[in-house]
């Protein structure tokens, strides 16, 4: 009969396991109905054991049936079960008490999980030990939630080509991601009818992800170690590339301050916004009134050759109160566009005019050569 101490004070291995998280939450339930002193705070205060045991028969060919599972619950002080939980009978039985009651309806999906899990797991060998029983544990319940996030997206409509366990999204052919502790998935597009649940990747380490509720349900603390603990809400991810911060996303600690621009889409961090060419490119301010926007913004224009900028909107329609001193740092007005990207050019720059060496429409330092449309004829001109 194969048994698992799933959680225990003294199986520091079986931390990483995908059951631990609906094991407790059992287990959290039961004394709170039949031992309210012990009930356990958190999953990893030390002072419970809980064991995971099945049984398999055979009665006709092929796979073995699940015939028996149980979950023992006791104190670490204990030396005998208190508490078992028969999933044959749904029954929450008090071993000291002899007494017997109804698993509890807000645990039915805890219960659920297990099973499953256990369905999926009889059909594997034992691991050599806890290290490897975790991962083939995690490599199972991995599955089982594919499986089931596919057989989701195949009633949404998605493509029959792509199989359980694909990293493609059927339906948008975006990433899929899979929550680190929990497993489950989720296609990587808030846009996409796929997505189901929030699941972020860490920010230093991309082949990690968290969903919300595990995320929460840990309380992580800000550290820098490892990946289920370096990565909070309340991370951000500064929008420009040149950042000293590899990827880019800075903890809440190093992402006070900073520079967001007015349309609040667009964030660098201190770092960048003190350095003027490392920032070059992502935010500019208005010589005015100094606010930052955005190199895409539409709240003001900014020259592609000479990177200088004009008044914001606003500052624009207060232009008779512009000083001498602002006006020299002004760049000329913004009178050209690029025929071939819309870039603004100003009337400085216009001094010195690039042109498509064909059809002569004016552009921009990064479309010179050729225009889109004289390229195009040329590609079809050669087929």
């Amino acid at each position: 009969m194969p048994a698992w101490t799933i959680i225990s004070p003294y199986e520091k291995d079986y931390a990483r396991h995908p059951m631990r998280k609906s094991i407790f939450q059992l287990m959290k339930s039961a004394y709170s109905l039949l031992d309210p002193p012990n009930v356990p705070s958190t999953i990893g205060e030390g002072k419970h054991i809980a064991i995971l045991e099945y049984e398999l028969s055979q009665e006709k060919p092929g796979h073995p049936d699940l015939s028996s599972l149980v979950i023992h619950f006791r104190l670490s002080t204990q030396s005998a079960t208190h508490i078992v939980v028969v999933f044959c009978d749904k029954q929450i039985e008090d071993k000291m008490q002899n007494v017997r009651i109804s698993i509890p309806s807000e645990v039915t999906w805890a219960t659920t999980d297990i099973y499953e899990f256990v369905v999926a797991r009889s059909n594997f060998p034992a691991g050599l030990n806890s290290v490897d029983e975790c991962d083939i544990a995690r490599r199972v319940w991995k599955q089982v939630q594919a499986e089931c996030y596919h057989k989701h997206l195949l009633e949404l409509g998605g493509h029959t080509g792509l199989q359980p366990g694909d990293s493609l999204c059927s339906l948008c052919y975006a990433n899929v991601l899979h929550c680190d502790s929990c497993q489950r998935a989720s296609c990587e597009s808030y846009e996409c009818s796929g997505y189901s649940i929030f699941v972020k990747r860490c920010g230093r380490h991309h082949k990690m992800a968290l969903c919300y509720q595990c995320i929460s349900g840990q309380s992580l603390l800000q550290k820098y170690d490892s990946c289920t603990e370096c990565e909070l809400l309340g991370w951000r991810t500064c929008c420009n590339t040149a950042s000293r911060f590899e990827p880019h996303a800075i903890c809440p600690e190093c992402s006070s301050g900073g520079m967001t621009c007015l349309c609040q889409k667009v964030w660098t961090c201190d770092f960048c916004v003190a350095s003027e060419e490392r920032n070059l490119g992502v935010l500019v301010l208005c010589p005015r009134c100094y606010r930052p926007f955005c190199s895409s913004c539409s709240y003001i224009d900014q020259c592609r050759r000479c990177n200088r900028v004009s008044l914001c909107y606003d500052c624009a329609e207060e232009t008779s109160d512009v000083d001498l001193e602002v006006q020299q740092q002004m760049p000329a007005k913004l009178v050209a566009s690029c025929f071939s990207c819309q870039a603004k050019l100003c009337d400085r720059c216009m001094l010195r005019p690039s042109f498509c060496s064909k059809c002569r429409c004016l552009l921009c330092p990064s479309c010179k050569g050729m225009c889109w449309e004289c390229r195009l004829f040329e590609r079809y001109s050669e087929l």
